[in-house]
């Protein structure tokens, strides 16, 4: 849900992914005639009274129509449409409110399931501080609740370990030399707290380029700089504006000259 951009965005495009799954063509000319009046419905004052009206007044023929030919798809296929909807805590507040009601008051059809992925916490979080919504509002529309236990820390260990290990190879490094590695995986194992952090950071500090310096730049020093940067930004800027305590190889050049150039002048 958050990448819609608008309320308006995020019905048309729930609705448009049903009625294509169900074979209806003209789902999107449908669905731009009521995606307004859904919004009004249900956030009116006095919302179970407008959702009442809003399906049986003249205005909502389109509406009530579309859910006929929903109800009658799903019944006569017995097509059963399972919505996985994930990561509900990051979309914007008024359209999590919204993805909630749809489901409750428009969207509740028959062999329609829904799962909802969300970070409990940080929803009731939401609830409470954004939406001044009480959260066992949510108890009426979800029917089984399942929670997904943190995972272990050894397996968490043991993935780092292997996803980083097989980065490292794909791109570039010699399977012979990650065990020079060590001391940063273990250190990056440390850090990484989840599956979503360890993409992040698999992400950021390796990439293409990490292959095409390979034969120039030392990798493993390089992975560790990367490494810093990622996890303790100031202790990398500290690093980069005092590089000449740093660098051994290529001291010379940090220091603005090149030193067998000062050895010839001299002699």
């Amino acid at each position: 849900p958050w990448v819609y951009s608008s309320q308006d965005a995020m019905i048309q495009g729930m609705l448009t992914c049903i009625l294509n799954k169900l074979g209806i063509d003209d789902a999107e000319r449908l669905i731009k005639e009521t995606s307004s009046s859904i919004i009004k419905a249900l956030y009116s004052d006095d919302k179970a009274n407008s959702i009442s009206a809003f399906f049986s007044n003249g205005g909502s023929n389109n509406l009530e129509s579309i859910r006929k030919r929903l109800e009658c798809c799903l019944l006569s296929q017995q097509k059963n449409i399972v919505i996985i909807i994930d990561n509900i805590e990051r979309a914007d507040k008024e359209n999590i409110l919204l993805l909630f009601k749809l489901i409750a008051a428009i969207l509740n059809l028959p062999h329609l399931i829904y799962i909802l992925s969300y970070d409990e916490n940080e929803l009731k979080k939401i609830f409470k501080r954004d939406l001044h919504t009480n959260y066992n509002f949510l108890k009426k529309i979800i029917q089984v609740e399942i929670t997904v236990p943190d995972i272990e820390e050894r397996s968490k260990d043991a993935l780092v370990r292997s996803c980083i290990n097989k980065a490292l190879i794909f791109y570039g490094e010699d399977k012979n030399n990650i065990a020079n590695y060590e001391i940063t995986i273990k250190t990056i194992i440390d850090k990484i707290v989840d599956i979503r952090e360890l993409i992040r950071f698999v992400n950021s500090v390796l990439s293409d380029n990490f292959a095409f310096v390979k034969g120039v730049l030392n990798l493993h020093d390089l992975f560790a700089i990367k490494t810093i940067k990622y996890f303790n930004n100031d202790l990398y800027d500290s690093i980069y504006g005092n590089r000449e305590f740093y660098i051994s190889a290529h001291r010379e050049y940090s220091l603005g000259f090149h030193l067998e150039a000062l050895f010839i002048h001299e002699t």
